[in-house]
């Protein structure tokens, strides 16, 4: 369910108008029935609506003197020598597209812990809102100091605005004004720049529908905003926007909206109207107890606000359906938590549960198989369902909703939500002991004693489970800081491996840098060697071709000598002659020498 406010009235979706459905609000307008259940309803907030008084003054004199300019959301306003026309749609539209400019606008709230930006204009927020003007424009600031006027610049002053022509009105004004600004300083105007500002109060969608109202006059309320707006038009000093918010809540509150308003409720409990406003949600929430308790958003609800819920002595629902609503919200609260044990988160709701009202059927086939529920609670409700003068009342009452968890709705703690009155006291006495006889002062100031001392021993053990806490979060602590260390230490080896590592690599690079040049060495020689070895080589192929030619010559000479036999060197003489033989007939007739040549 939403309405739309318009600075005047606003409007539910409409679908099913009856006029019946609607009654008289406290704040001057009217809201609808809840029982008729009606969609559709206009609020007045400035006085009562009909359907004469909803027709524009002037619409006779208009029918009469022919028509007029015609607008949606206007209104004509004639008299006997002029007439008014009136554009606020048309306007709250223009307003709403300038205030959706960001370039247009000149200053920038940061709002909420997103610091998600909403942009405005601080001259419409100042004529809107008195707490804005003081924001923007009144911020304290250090002003220069002025000297004081002298009385000869006083009378000189004086002279010059007396001497001039009265006929000339804005300038004898500006000359006032600037004599005024020399007898007292005032606040210099601002810059026009920029300005950012954070608000943390509100959430990022409360903000942007204050700022829309502002800028347009009319804003879309809906459950889930509402609270926040209704707190938000208090702090900001919007006491129609406030109002319209208060009178809305009657109209919707409902079934599905109730854990909504809680659960938004939680954000904005230090302001006043949410006080007031949750103390009506809290008795909507008695009304309907068995169906706000089957909801699934009773899961969504903070804890305290279910145990402040179902400590209700008002709470019209069933003990077994209180269980099955505290097991839902227990198992929705582990699944996010699986730390905790789910019988420890259960058991924060169940002394707020009378199970001696539970029928036994359910205790033993849907209870007592869970194993959440102590054995001795669901034993002492069995034999009081067998026999009520069994078991002490002390140990099936519940306490009642401490003053802790009432501070919450009430500035002042009432003496119910600490101790049961006298007539409930007397419910769990409902079966009197010892005969008829009922049960004396002393017997309930006994009962009383007996919770005093059962609350101060769950002090004691809160206390020593809140000490159990601290101590294992400091044996955390501990643990987490030798993990630390370790880690801190393993981090420090692994560097140390690293750095060693990085050593030996560059060790191994340069041996096998080294051997590269020695093997490169290694070849230089080996290559030398082999050309000094080919040199020799081919030295000694010289010296055996030589020698070959030489042998061949000699070969060639000693053919040549033994192709001419009688040509041979004669020993003794210093060169070759030959000596001729002149044979004839067998005989030697003549032997002549000749010397021939000499080598």
């Amino acid at each position: 369910m939403a309405a739309i406010y318009t600075g005047t009235d606003f409007e539910l979706d409409p679908d099913s108008p009856v006029a019946e459905s609607v009654e008289e609000h406290e704040h001057g307008g009217v809201c609808v029935n809840r029982e008729t259940k009606v969609s559709w309803v206009k609020v007045f907030l400035r006085g009562k609506s009909s359907p004469a008084s909803e027709r524009a003054p002037g619409l006779e004199q208009q029918e009469s003197t022919g028509p007029m300019p015609e607008a949606s959301g206007s209104r004509v306003v004639d008299e006997s020598d002029y007439s008014t026309f009136e554009n606020k749609t048309g306007l709250a539209e223009d307003m709403k597209f300038l205030a959706s400019m960001p370039e247009l606008c000149d200053v920038t709230f940061l709002v909420g812990d997103t610091r998600e930006p909403v942009c405005a204009v601080k001259a419409v927020l100042a004529a809107r809102s008195r707490v804005f003007h003081k924001m923007l424009y009144q911020a304290p600031s250090p002003q220069r100091k002025k000297e004081a006027p002298t009385r000869e610049n006083k009378i000189r002053l004086f002279l010059k605005r007396s001497s001039e022509p009265l006929l000339n009105l804005q300038n004898a004004a500006q000359q006032r004004s600037g004599f005024t600004q020399q007898l007292a300083p005032i606040q210099e105007p601002q810059s026009n720049q920029h300005h950012t500002l954070i608000i943390e109060e509100f959430e990022p969608d409360v903000f942007r529908q204050l700022i829309e109202y502002i800028h347009t006059g009319c804003v879309t309320l809906q459950p889930r905003t509402l609270l926040g707006v209704m707190n938000a038009a208090d702090y900001y000093g919007l006491d129609e926007l406030r109002k319209a918010c208060a009178g809305f809540v009657q109209c919707c509150i409902t079934v599905d909206t109730v854990c909504a308003l809680l659960a938004s409720a939680e954000r904005y409990i230090q302001y006043k109207c949410t006080k007031s406003l949750v103390q009506k949600v809290l008795e909507f929430v008695d009304e309907h107890g068995n169906e706000v308790l089957n909801l699934g958003s009773f899961t969504l609800l903070p804890q305290h606000v279910v145990r402040l819920i179902l400590a209700r002595e008002e709470l019209r629902a069933d003990e077994f359906t209180k269980f099955q609503a505290a097991l839902m919200w227990s198992k929705k609260y582990y699944d996010s938590n699986q730390d905790t044990p789910l019988k420890d988160i259960i058991g924060n709701f169940l002394e707020y549960i009378q199970f001696h009202k539970i029928p036994t059927n359910a205790l033993v086939n849907e209870v007592h198989p869970l194993g959440l529920v102590p054995d001795g609670i669901i034993m002492n409700a069995l034999a009081y369902q067998a026999d009520p003068t069994s078991v002490e009342p002390g140990k099936l009452s519940p306490p009642k909703a401490t003053a802790a968890l009432t501070a919450a709705v009430s500035d002042e703690p009432r003496r119910e939500d600490i101790f049961s009155n006298g007539e409930n006291e007397r419910s769990f006495y409902e079966h009197p002991r010892n005969g008829d006889v009922a049960p004396t002062d002393a017997d309930i100031e006994e009962w009383e004693k007996k919770e005093l001392q059962r609350e101060e021993e769950q002090q004691r053990q809160k206390q020593q489970e809140q000490q159990r806490e601290e101590e294992e979060q400091r044996q955390k602590e501990k643990e987490q800081q030798q993990r630390e260390e370790e880690e801190e230490e393993e981090k420090e080896e692994e560097e140390k491996k690293q750095l060693r590592l990085k050593e030996e690599e560059e060790e191994e690079a340069k041996l096998r840098e080294e051997k590269k040049q020695q093997q490169f060495e290694e070849q230089e020689r080996q290559m030398q060697q082999q050309q000094h070895e080919q040199k020799q080589e081919q030295q000694e192929q010289q010296e055996q071709e030589q020698q070959q030619q030489q042998q061949q010559q000699q070969q060639q000479q000693q053919q040549q000598q033994q192709q001419q036999p009688n040509i041979h060197p004669i020993d003794g003489l210093g060169g070759l002659y030959i000596r001729l033989v002149l044979r004839r007939e067998g005989r030697t007739d003549l032997v002549w020498l000749y010397k021939t040549h000499k080598f």
